[in-house]
């Protein structure tokens, strides 16, 4: 899915979040998952790990989408928006499309259609991405999904020093900066 979303420009934030659910979601959610029925959880609480991991999956990826286009080269060891140069229809790029205006749409279009995306079309995407605040929108999803698995991890009634360490990765996975 994720692939063939590159060639197509009708990809709406409910598309990808559903993408990214069966992508990064089912990786962390399964891993956790794992965990706790190799540490002998029963169904109720295995389901809940696994539902805790799906949501730090997806937090996780739209950090990952973040960085892929606001990154820093240093720490990241892609070039500068390397996502919208490869029309990488990453959470960021569809909330534009999403709320652009008609003649910023247009653009956009007309950019992710082209065959090469260089330095004065990534500046066109970044400074819509800027108008329609792009940035802040993922910022905010991100956080919500980080949230979402820390309550859940709340409710299974671990010891505060379990829940202290699953809050650090949970913060890391959402504040990273590479």
């Amino acid at each position: 899915m994720d692939i063939s979303y590159e060639n197509r420009l009708d990809i709406t934030v409910d598309a990808y979040l559903d993408m990214i659910s069966k992508k990064t979601g089912a990786l962390i959610g399964c891993s956790l998952e794992l965990g706790a029925l190799l540490g002998g959880a029963d169904d109720t609480l295995t389901s809940r790990f696994h539902s805790c991991g799906c949501k730090l999956g997806l937090a996780f990826q739209i950090r990952d989408d973040m960085l892929g286009i606001w990154g820093d080269p240093k720490l990241t060891g892609k070039p500068l928006a390397s996502d919208i140069r490869r029309k990488k229809k990453s959470l960021p790029v569809v909330y534009a499309f999403q709320q652009a205006r008609s003649q910023q749409r247009a653009e956009l279009e007309e950019i992710y259609r082209s065959t090469e995306v260089g330095d004065s079309e990534v500046n066109k995407v970044l400074a819509i991405m800027d108008k329609v605040k792009a940035q802040d929108y993922a910022w905010q999803m991100a956080r919500r999904y980080q949230q979402e698995a820390l309550a859940d991890m709340k409710a299974l009634s671990f010891s505060q020093a379990d829940q202290h360490l699953f809050t650090e990765v949970a913060d890391f996975l959402v504040e990273r900066n590479y």
